[in-house]
């Protein structure tokens, strides 16, 4: 019958290659410095102006695959696989078009564990004699190769959290 129908025009838009690499916006390692044997993680924000394909790390020269969340890419890791020193690391990633982006690489520091105790250089109490009901201050002079995280200070078998006032750790209580 040589019935011939004809649809109405459309228009096609076709747009340039995308040429434009992804841009790693951030990066860090935390905690920096660490010690041996703890969790290190290694964040990265990275975008693209069409869609990211692949993000990896590169820490100490070895390709980690990330995990996304909330837009930052991450990788946890224990700093017993690297051990003590000084590391690389650097985000290398790419786009849905290949095009592909590499950080300048920074470094991390993995210490060797803190295996000297602190050193209690003197304790006081004032007033001395104190008598009950009064106020006394409890001080301790304590110092540490790498840091002191924290002072407790036992009275009559009670711990007290001390606190860093001028040099010495001091807790003021009252005596019962």
């Amino acid at each position: 019958a040589g019935n011939v129908a004809a649809s109405t025009p459309i228009t096609v838009t076709v747009l340039p290659p995308d040429t434009t690499p992804p841009t790693i916006n951030s990066q860090n390692v935390t905690p920096d410095p660490s010690t041996v044997g703890q969790n290190i993680t290694f964040r990265a924000n990275v975008t693209d102006n069409v869609q990211i394909d692949t993000v990896v790390f590169s820490i100490n020269n070895s390709l980690y695959p990330t995990t996304l969340a909330n837009g930052i890419y991450t990788v946890t890791l224990n700093s017993s696989l690297l051990g003590q020193g000084q590391f690389p690391f650097s985000v290398l990633a790419n786009d849905t078009a290949g095009n592909i982006a590499t950080s300048t690489p920074t470094t991390f520091t993995i210490l060797a564990p803190d295996v000297t105790a602190p050193i209690i250089q003197a304790v006081s109490a004032a007033p001395d004699p104190v008598i009950q009901g009064q106020n006394i201050t409890l001080s301790a002079l304590v110092t540490d190769n790498v840091a002191v995280s924290s002072v407790r200070i036992q009275l009559n078998g009670t711990n007290y959290t001390a606190s860093l006032v001028s040099g010495f750790y001091q807790t003021y209580r009252d005596w019962e």
